[in-house]
C-alpha cells in the first residue's frame, strides 16, 4: 500500500510567495496617488503658464479669474485653440510670446474675435498693423522700476491707474516717440488704437483697440510678460490690468506659441497617461524579476506531494537531457549505470574503484580497448553517437551476463 503525504503550505511561505505582487501593488499605488494628487501647477514649469505656479508662471492671475467665474483653459497646438473657439465664440484667446508663431499659425489667430497678446519681448514682425515692438530702456517690469500712468481713456487702463515702467512697449511706428518725455507723449486714442501707458523710450505698455472694451471684436497688446507672471501681479495696478482684460468674457483659452507649432500638426493619437503607464509596467517587470528570480544558497529538495511513477520522471529527465542537447550529461548517466549493473553481476564493490571493475572485466574476455571506450571513453557530440553508445553498453551486457 502506498501512502500519500501532502504538503500544505505554511503562511510564511504563502507570505513570501505574495510578496512580489504586494511590492508591484505598492508601486502602482504610489504612482497613481503621485499622479492624481501631485496638482499640475507642480509638474509645469513652462513661463507664463496658467497652470505653473512658479514666480515667472500666471497660476495667480488664472486662480483668480476662475474664483471670478471665468473658464481658464491652456493649450500649446493652434488647432486646439480654434477648437475652443469654434465651442465659445465668445471666448477670449491669449497668445504668450506671438513672436514664436509661424506665419500660418499667426494667420489663423488674428482672425478670431476677441484676441490679447501678450509678451513682444523680442523681434518679430507686427503684431497687427499699425503697432511696432519696442526693447529700449530700463529693466523689465519690477517692484524697483518708476510707475507709469495710463494717460489714457481704456478702461482696463483707468482701473490699474498705474504700472511698472519697462524696456518692453509697443509704438504706432517704427522709432516711437524718444525725443519726448513720458508726460509729453500725448494719448493716442486713434481710429484704430487707443494708447496706453507712455514710457521713457517713446513707447507704449499697453494699447488695444480703439473700439472699446465692449466691442464684439477685441484687440489688446500687453508688451512685458512681467505684468502677468506671479513674481510681479502684485506689483502697482499689473493685477487689475489683467483681470480687467482677461475678464471680459466667461472662458480664457490661454495658447503658448511655439516655433514647432503649425496648423498642419497632426494632433497625437496617445493619450497623456500612456508614457507613465508604459514606465510603470517596465519598473513593475524588473521588481517582479528580481523578487522572482532571487536565489540564496543551494536548492533544499522537498518531498513530492503525490508520488509520481519512476518511469514518467525517468522519461520527464530525458526528454529535458534531449531538449538541452546535453548528450555529456546523458552519456555519463548512462555509463555510471551500467557500471553499476556489471559490478554488481561480477562481485565488485559497485562504489569501489574503476581500475577494480577493469580488472574483473578483463578477467571475463572483455577487451581493454573496448573498456576504454565503452565505459571511459569520450562523450558523444550527437543524439546519434550516443544512441549508438547505448546500443554497444548493451552488447556488452548481454555477453557479460549470458555467457
Amino acid at each position: 500500500m502506498t501512502s500519500t503525504r501532502v504538503i500544505t503550505p505554511r503562511p510564511r511561505t504563502i507570505a513570501r510567495r505574495l510578496r512580489p505582487f504586494a511590492v508591484i501593488a505598492a508601486v502602482v499605488l504610489a504612482a497613481v496617488l503621485v499622479l492624481v494628487l501631485l496638482p499640475a501647477s507642480v509638474r509645469d514649469s513652462r513661463p507664463v503658464s496658467p497652470e505653473n505656479a512658479a514666480p515667472n508662471g500666471a497660476r495667480a492671475v488664472a486662480q483668480v479669474l476662475e474664483r471670478h467665474g471665468v473658464t481658464v483653459t491652456s493649450h500649446d497646438r493652434a488647432v486646439d485653440v480654434l477648437a475652443q473657439v469654434r465651442a465659445h465664440p465668445d471666448a477670449t484667446v491669449v497668445v504668450v510670446f506671438p513672436f514664436r508663431m509661424r506665419s500660418d499659425v499667426t494667420s489663423a489667430i488674428n482672425k478670431l474675435p476677441n484676441l490679447v497678446y501678450i509678451g513682444t519681448e523680442q523681434s518679430y514682425d507686427e503684431v497687427f498693423p499699425g503697432l511696432w515692438p519696442t526693447a529700449e530702456g530700463t529693466p523689465s517690469a519690477d517692484d524697483t522700476a518708476p510707475a507709469v500712468s495710463a494717460h489714457c481713456a481704456a478702461s482696463p487702463a483707468r482701473a490699474a491707474s498705474s504700472i511698472a515702467s519697462s524696456m518692453y512697449g509697443v509704438s504706432p511706428n517704427e522709432f516711437g516717440d524718444e525725443s519726448l518725455s513720458p508726460d509729453e507723449i500725448p494719448a493716442r486714442d486713434t481710429d484704430s488704437w487707443t494708447w496706453c501707458f507712455p514710457q521713457e523710450n517713446g513707447s507704449y505698455g499697453y494699447v488695444q483697440s480703439a473700439a472699446g472694451a465692449d466691442s464684439s471684436s477685441f484687440r489688446a497688446v500687453i508688451p512685458d510678460s512681467g505684468l502677468v507672471r506671479n513674481s510681479q501681479i502684485t506689483e502697482h495696478g499689473h493685477g487689475a490690468l489683467m483681470l480687467n482684460v482677461l475678464g471680459r468674457t466667461d472662458r480664457v483659452v490661454w495658447y503658448l506659441a511655439s516655433e514647432e507649432d503649425s496648423m498642419k500638426a497632426t494632433p497625437t493619437t496617445d493619450p497623456p497617461w500612456l508614457n507613465p503607464l508604459v514606465v510603470l509596467a517596465g519598473c513593475s517587470l524588473v521588481i517582479f524579476g528580481l523578487a522572482r528570480g532571487r536565489r540564496l544558497g543551494a536548492l533544499v529538495p522537498e518531498d513530492l506531494p503525490t508520488q509520481v511513477p519512476a518511469s514518467e520522471t525517468v522519461i520527464g529527465k530525458g526528454r529535458l537531457l534531449r531538449k538541452n542537447r546535453a548528450w555529456d550529461h546523458a552519456a555519463t548517466a548512462l555509463r555510471r549505470d551500467y557500471a553499476m549493473r556489471f559490478a554488481r553481476f561480477l562481485g565488485v564493490n559497485p562504489r569501489g574503484s574503476g581500475d577494480e571493475l577493469r580488472r574483473a572485466l578483463e578477467h571475463r574476455g572483455v577487451d581493454p580497448a573496448r573498456l576504454d571506450d565503452l565505459l571511459w571513453g569520450p562523450s558523444p557530440q550527437s543524439e546519434r553517437q550516443l544512441v549508438d553508445l547505448a546500443s554497444r553498453l548493451a552488447d556488452l551486457e548481454k555477453e557479460i551476463c549470458h555467457d
